[in-house]
């Protein structure tokens, strides 16, 4: 990606040859069908996937994924933005950390792994369970729409090791450390009574290397700095973030610095830009689509082209104007278009870049 582009994107120049004259004019309806018809036939070429969702908060036993919800995620919705396949993450609200209240913990993941097995047996016909960059593919080839999972704090595990297997049996392929308190892992970037541990604990340590071990993703969302710093010491596969954005645009605890991006890229990672309001800037209820390309830019430009992607945190706060839903994901590719982007890197950014660290963490794992 040329970096005189990128930086008149930031600069809200665009270099579109059907730009109008009129730098205030924007794109003439003729242009904007123009580039929303290649946006649509790179889709129908590559493999896209968004990379962290809280949509089974909302399984109820009326809900039904396929049909058109008020929810951002939805098969109908997946449709109509061309996205092939969506994380589903099993979100776990940080409690007590003692014997009782981590059972419970682990109780709420084994309900929410159920519920989102029932939606996609409910709708076998559209939809899969993927574990492998594989599946992700043999089911776009199928005609069918792909469901990966994941779980949102480790305090949804419990302090037993041996959950990493059994979750990672049931499909799950990747977990994230923490939520927003600190828990017996690691500490958190946004706990307000400060750092318990300084970074990993020594159980944390362990869960590293069983995560290694195992071949499941190692997510650093939500990770304090000193946690980040651990995680990358202790871990002898690639790490991702599956949902954060640049601390250089906006000073959120929840995103990344250059440092950061830098380090996660050198071992080999990913970082997953999000279009959550809050972390875009802040006045949230602002935040447009131009706001979160000026993340994605920015941290594609810091950690390069190959360490970069999209997870939209859908149905668990994200969302901003222009991309509120998996319906209007295609707009995303529409602006990588404005901003020059060609097709080979739009793949990698919507999903080839994650699904090599996939592929390759998998590959090393040793059970």
């Amino acid at each position: 990606m040329n970096r005189f582009i990128v930086g008149l994107f930031l600069g809200l120049t665009l270099a579109c040859p059907c730009r109008s004259q009129n730098p205030d004019a924007g794109h003439s309806a003729a242009c904007r069908q123009e580039l929303l018809a290649r946006a649509k036939e790179i889709h129908r070429r590559i493999l896209s996937l968004d990379t962290h969702t809280d949509t089974p908060l909302q399984f109820t036993d009326t809900y039904n994924i396929g049909s058109r919800a008020k929810t951002q995620v939805c098969l109908p919705k997946m449709e109509e933005g061309c996205l092939d396949g969506q994380y589903l993450a099993c979100w776990v609200r940080q409690d007590v950390c003692d014997s009782l209240h981590t059972q419970e913990a682990v109780r709420r993941v084994n309900r929410l792994l159920a519920a989102i097995h029932r939606q996609v047996v409910m709708n076998a016909d559209r939809c899969g369970i993927a574990r492998t960059a594989d599946d992700l593919a043999r089911l776009k080839a199928e005609g069918k729409k792909a469901f990966f999972i994941g779980i949102e704090n480790a305090y949804g595990v419990g302090r037993d090791l041996a959950q990493v297997e059994r979750v990672q049996r049931q499909g799950v392929t990747y977990i994230t450390l923490c939520h927003s308190s600190n828990n017996d892992v690691c500490d958190s970037s946004s706990d307000k009574a400060g750092p318990r541990w300084g970074g990993l604990s020594p159980f944390g340590k362990q869960l590293v290397a069983e995560m290694n071990r195992l071949g499941v993703l190692i997510d650093v969302s939500h990770a304090s700095e000193s946690t980040f710093w651990d995680v990358l010491r202790c871990s002898s596969q690639p790490v991702v973030a599956t949902h954060s954005s640049s601390k250089a645009l906006y000073r959120h605890n929840r995103n990344l610095s250059d440092e950061q991006l830098r380090a996660l890229a050198q071992q080999g990672g990913v970082a997953q830009a999000c279009p959550l309001g809050g972390f875009l800037r802040r006045d949230a209820r602002n935040a447009t689509l131009a706001d979160f390309m000026k993340h994605l830019l920015h941290m594609i430009e810091v950690a390069g082209i190959d360490h970069v992607g999209i997870g939209t945190d859908f149905d668990g706060g994200g969302g901003v104007k222009g991309c509120n839903g998996d319906d209007e994901l295609i707009h995303i590719t529409v602006s990588l278009l404005e901003a020059g982007f060609s097709e080979e890197e739009i793949a990698k950014i919507w999903g080839g870049n994650f699904l090599r660290v996939l592929r390759q963490v998998q590959e090393n794992c040793r059970f």
